[in-house]
């Protein structure tokens, strides 16, 4: 068997986002239960099979339930002060270092951009940029035309607005990535 490529989905989070989509279990990989979160930085990647590849979904990891607790403006699926309520107190410096973490497991980025306001995303890109393949998918032609300046560091970029079909066309460059390192 094939080594799995590892990849980071880069993307603005929502409840229910295009994430869940492709990715198996996704919801179930942090918060099986709402009440028993695991560590973070404990989390194991998730191993599934995308059109013929082996794939290891390495982040971001959502807090979610089914109930769609922590989702919200400026929430990024986490509790924030904003939703003291939560007790969970996972602060926004902590969200990124654990992103920036996850990115540096990944052997690929794979980022489905759905608005020009996408500022983590947009950081995200930059990051990697001179560390990791990056295949940049946007959802129309007018946030393509608006983030045309993150398109200048990607290793592909496409238009779709299916981010399942934009991937699939993605996977055998990212085979040739993974396999040359």
């Amino acid at each position: 068997m094939k080594e799995p490529i590892s990849v980071y989905f880069a993307g603005k989070i929502a409840k229910n986002d295009w994430r869940h989509g492709i990715v198996p279990n996704l919801r179930n990989s942090w918060f099986g239960v709402c009440s028993n979160p695991a560590d973070p930085r404990e989390i194991e990647p998730i191993r599934f099979e995308f059109s013929d590849t082996v794939l290891d979904y390495a982040g971001p990891f959502l807090v979610a339930c089914d109930h769609g607790c922590f989702h919200g403006a400026h929430a990024h699926g986490i509790a924030t002060e904003e939703m003291p309520e939560s007790g969970y107190g996972l602060e926004r410096l902590v969200t990124f270092k654990l992103c920036l973490s996850w990115l540096r497991k990944a052997h690929a980025v794979f980022a489905h951009v759905e608005s020009g306001d996408a500022q983590g995303t947009l950081f995200e890109l930059g990051w990697a940029y001179n560390r990791l393949p990056v295949f940049l998918n946007f959802a129309c032609v007018e946030i393509a035309r608006e983030c045309w300046f993150a398109a200048q560091g990607a290793s592909a970029v496409s238009v779709n607005p299916d981010p399942r079909a934009a991937l699939q066309c993605f996977l055998p460059a990212m085979r040739l990535c993974r396999e040359s390192n």
